[in-house]
């Protein structure tokens, strides 16, 4: 399932990235937008194959209907996360091809580490909701870091490589 936005990321990092190298920033962001609207596109048609199929997917895992009962509810959930990853997987690579990779990686460590870590362990542990909890603390996360990239990306400084060069140019003769 995380094959296509995988795919799809890295078609959008090369074209944004190659447009920016360009100095096509509005370009730049038509790309961005594109991709989005084709994973809205992809989103569609995937949910509806996963959602329609989920059983018979669990089937794969167990034949204990107990089991395959709490393996369908725990697929669900992971359903709640493919627009946040699809989200997550584009903007990311965008944002990384126009230099601001550091954002981009700090806003995934808070987001994974400071906040979804351990509000899957209390959820799990604390209010003994096991592995929904883990799950669910998880899809927190995740959503944490499609907002923040979505935040990110409209307020980034869409500038031109150039100037960004110029400008680290300057910074580096400093030191």
């Amino acid at each position: 399932v995380n094959i296509v936005p995988a795919a799809l990321g890295d078609a959008v990092y090369y074209h944004v990235k190659k447009s920016m190298e360009e100095n096509y920033v509005n370009k730049s962001k038509r790309y961005l937008k594109a991709g989005m609207i084709v994973m809205v596109v992809y989103l569609l048609i995937a949910e509806g194959i996963y959602y329609g199929f989920m059983e018979q997917f669990a089937g794969f895992y167990t034949l204990n209907r107990n089991v395959l009962d709490v393996t369908v509810k725990v697929m669900k959930l992971f359903l709640a996360l493919l627009p946040a990853i699809s989200i997550q997987t584009i903007l990311s690579r965008g944002i990384r091809s126009i230099r601001k990779d550091k954002l981009a990686v700090s806003l995934t460590l808070i987001c994974y580490y400071v906040v979804a870590l351990p509000l899957a362990v209390c959820l799990c542990y604390c209010a003994e909701l096991g592995v929904y909890g883990t799950v669910i603390g998880y899809i927190v996360g995740v959503y944490l870091e499609a907002i923040g990239l979505l935040i990110l990306y409209r307020k980034v400084a869409w500038r031109e490589p150039q100037v960004l060069d110029e400008q680290l140019i300057k910074t580096s003769v400093r030191m």
